[in-house]
């Protein structure tokens, strides 16, 4: 069939050229957005919040650009040894002659982060991007960011985690995840004690949006590597009660340790960094986002075991989406809740004492410390709990133990944290408005919150439902003759996802605590994802084994392996990260082509034999070649622990696969060995 010519509109390709602003002459020129609010400057003045002699370094301090910052996941070894080269490598490297007319001090620590492994470069995102000085730093932090050993983070968004007290144990919520820095942090305290592997807790990651919840997935599965944790697509407010069984089999609703309730917020603490906000601020927004924040945090209470804790915290300066949300929680409570003094957490870091009275206003300028001052036709914009409680009520509640970060104290953005305390248990009625509250009686009689509907209608993509590899499986026979897997192989729980049970592409570690979530709440909670990925389907089938040992799972799993591990040298390790595409094996070390023909067709392991730290690292080993299973920031990843130079220790960008979908560079590096083999098999025999 002939196809058709696609006819154009006279004028459509000069359209698309110059865009919707029409021809370069009819656009109107960029401007800088003036860094100055009205609104802003009279409603923060009333509000007190702010000394009357730190008033102008507050608002120079907001105008100015946010500092880079970053922190080193702790608990990690090689973590560990990439602060130190950091140390000695970059730490000074801002000071050091002539930084191109651009102001660039020294890096310096976070001193109140704990472990001393937070940092901050006094320049903004854009000019370190472009810093001729700083590119090696950048690449620096660009790949272990990649990697899971940095995170790239705002110094205020680290706080709410470090007041969490997480422990190996606990059932944790992080009500509102995306994009995963905080859950990232949570994780890393999961794991905090090197003597268990595998913790006994979990960590639920739950986000509204269904695209964020795939980030979320890369953040704190991937990069995190824990089998500890789900990632679930909610809505905040109308989470279902968790099923869990207790020690008779009996099915309970399973309450959490931990939750972190990071709401939506206007995110005027942002402003350093969300410039447009200086123009699009209003204060009358608060009090449509006052009733969300109290409605996912009464459900978070809900939740929320007795003796448990929960962090409210939201990147907003306004009191009628920090204190009075709080103050709310208190006041309907009847004494369920507490809060949790903070001074002597982060001993360090300068902040402010909740606030015990404020003021609510209308958006036009006029101020209101009560609802009965409100005009009638106000009355049914303004939420009663926006207003604070008399001051009696108060002290009682003691407000003054909530924390706000104010930008200009250690150069930071704006932040609002609280700690509450679980003391006894909340029904869903005991935390309603308190105009609708109801009886005493009626709350007792409703302690248990109603079973929610069993299955649930999900929206977003569809997900193919988690089947458990069973023992005695073939996929689990296949993967452990082929590896000699330890006997305590058998015992974890792996799992797959599969619409007919019978493909399954990818292979997942998880603990008992997740499996068990799994099979108890996947109709009625929309799981995203979970555990970490130890196994995927090879592309070309190798000899007796269709799964190849995936990257982020093999160091969890090295230790269980007895057979296709191949120890190299560290001069070997080196040559074969730095080449762009598969090595053939009469181009390696004689040593090393010793170490690897023994090895059939297939995925294999090479384990560095004098690293400073355990280094072990995923290929292929083809019929006349290997290639490694790593994208291009892991392979620096393990150039920099290898003691490589940071400016010579760049791949080869021929044949790489760094751009690739998650999954596909190992799929890639498969397809290359074997090409290799078909171009130079004949040679080699």
């Amino acid at each position: 069939m002939r196809r058709r010519k696609r006819k154009f509109q006279k004028g459509s390709s000069k359209k698309l050229r110059d865009g919707p602003g029409g021809s370069p002459a009819n656009r109107k020129p960029y401007t800088e957005v003036e860094r100055r609010s009205e609104k802003f400057e009279n409603y923060y003045k009333a509000q007190g919040i702010v000394p009357d002699n730190e008033w102008d370094a507050f608002m120079e301090c907001l105008k100015a650009d946010l500092p880079v910052t970053f922190r080193f996941v702790g608990g990690r070894t090689d973590s560990c040894l990439l602060l130190q080269k950091f140390r000695e490598l970059f730490c000074c490297v801002c000071s050091e002659g002539d930084t191109g007319g651009i102001d660039a001090p020294a890096i310096k620590e976070l001193q109140w982060y704990p472990g001393g492994l937070a940092f901050e470069l006094n320049m903004n995102k854009k000019s370190f991007r472009r810093h001729p000085k700083l590119r090696s730093l950048h690449k620096f932090i660009v790949a272990e960011t990649a990697c899971g050993v940095l995170s790239r983070q705002e110094a205020v968004s680290m706080i709410p985690p470090l007041l969490m007290d997480v422990k190996p144990t606990h059932y944790v919520l992080d009500m509102c995840a995306a994009p995963g820095s905080k859950t990232v942090q949570i994780i890393e305290m999961l794991h905090s004690d090197e003597n268990i592997p595998m913790p006994s807790g979990l960590v639920v990651a739950n986000d509204l949006n269904n695209e964020r919840c795939y980030l979320l997935v890369h953040q704190a599965l991937k990069r995190s590597g824990s089998p500890c944790c789900v990632v679930t697509n909610m809505d905040a407010m109308t989470m279902p009660n968790v099923t869990a069984l207790n020690e008779s089999g009996d099915p309970v609703i399973m309450k959490f340790d931990r939750i972190l309730c990071d709401v939506p917020c206007s995110g005027d603490g942002t402003l350093r960094k969300n410039i447009n906000l200086w123009k699009e601020w209003n204060p009358v927004q608060a009090y449509g986002l006052h009733k969300l924040q109290l409605k996912i945090a009464e459900r978070c209470v809900n939740l929320l075991k007795v003796g448990g804790l929960m962090v409210y915290s939201t990147c907003s300066m306004n009191p009628v989406e920090d204190e009075a949300v709080v103050a709310a929680l208190l006041a309907q409570s009847g004494g369920r809740l507490e809060l949790i003094p903070t001074r002597h957490t982060l001993p360090k870091l300068t902040r402010c004492d909740g606030l015990f009275t404020w003021k609510v206003t209308d958006g036009s300028g006029a101020f209101y410390k009560s609802r009965e001052q409100l005009p009638d036709h106000l009355k049914c914009k303004i939420p009663n709990t926006a207003f604070p409680p008399d001051l009696k009520a108060a002290e009682e509640m003691h407000l003054e133990r909530c924390m706000r970060i104010l930008p200009h104290h250690q150069d930071t953005g704006g932040f609002f944290v609280a700690i509450l305390r679980k003391v006894d248990e909340t029904s869903r009625r005991a935390v309603l408005p308190v105009e609708t509250a109801c009886t005493p009686d009626e709350a007792e009689a409703d302690i248990k919150d109603k079973e929610l509907p069993s299955r649930r209608k999900f929206f977003g993509r569809q997900e193919d439902p988690f089947v458990f590899v069973k023992e005695g499986e073939e996929i689990a026979t296949s993967v452990t003759n082929f590896y000699g897997m330890k006997d305590g192989f058998a015992n974890l729980p792996l799992l797959a996802r599969s619409s007919d049970g019978s493909k399954k592409a990818n292979i997942y570690l998880v603990n008992d605590t997740v499996k068990a979530f799994i099979i108890h709440n996947e109709g009625k909670i929309k799981i995203i994802n979970a555990g970490l990925r130890i196994f995927g389907r090879s592309s070309p089938k190798s000899e007796t084994c269709n799964f190849r040992l995936a990257q982020e799972g093999v160091q969890f799993l090295f230790p269980m392996i007895t057979k296709r591990i191949v120890d190299v040298p560290a001069a070997d390790l080196v040559r074969l990260l730095k080449a762009g595409e598969n090595c053939l094996l009469r181009d390696l070390s004689e040593g090393l082509q010793n170490a690897v023909s023994p090895n059939g067709v297939g995925s294999i392991v090479f384990h560095c034999v004098d690293s400073e730290v355990n280094i072990s690292v995923t290929g292929w080993r083809g019929k006349a070649s290997v290639a490694l299973y790593l994208d291009r920031e892991t392979k620096l990843h393990y150039l920099h622990l290898l003691g490589e130079d940071w400016e010579a220790s760049e791949p080869s960008t021929e044949g790489d696969t760094s751009t690739l979908l998650h999954g596909e560079s190992e799929d890639c590096a498969t397809a290359l060995a074997e090409n290799g083999d078909e171009k130079e098999g004949k040679d080699i025999g």
